[in-house]
């Protein structure tokens, strides 16, 4: 895992619309992780509460499920929470290539450097999508 770079993915406002469950723009994800066969996924939405992690990757398509590699842990709710529960993970799996692809700013220190924020009301869009290519081909 050291040599991935890893993508902390959050679902609500970033696959889809607000809570709509859609993941209606997963697809365009999965097209940008296509090209990007280095970077893995650690899935840090609220869904890891109700699915497990099978249940997490039978969300991608096939040959994307195997780069889904695991979930945050629980932490406590609230400010900065989030990445909490990221800086967790990476204290199991250490690595300094890692972005969070969230849409609330508050569940992460003010000015974090490594969080790509999407619109809550749109999900990712393609400008989204383009820049976060090019984040993961200079990677």
């Amino acid at each position: 895992m050291s040599h991935a770079f890893v993508l902390f993915l959050d679902f609500d406002g970033v696959l889809h619309p607000r809570t709509s469950g859609t993941c209606r723009h997963l697809g365009p994800l999965e097209a940008v992780l296509r090209r990007a066969p280095h970077v893995q996924v650690v899935v840090s939405s609220t869904w890891k509460h109700q699915n497990s992690l099978q249940d997490l990757r039978g969300w991608f398509s096939a040959d994307i499920q195997e780069r889904v590699v695991d979930v945050t842990p629980d932490l406590a709710q609230g400010k900065g929470s989030r990445q909490q529960e990221i800086q967790a993970w990476l204290k199991r799996h250490p690595t300094s290539r890692w972005l969070a692809l969230d849409d609330e700013p508050g569940l992460f220190e003010p000015n974090c450097p490594w969080l790509y924020l999407t619109q809550t009301a749109t999900g990712l869009t393609a400008a989204d999508l383009l820049a976060l290519e090019a984040l993961f081909q200079r990677a």
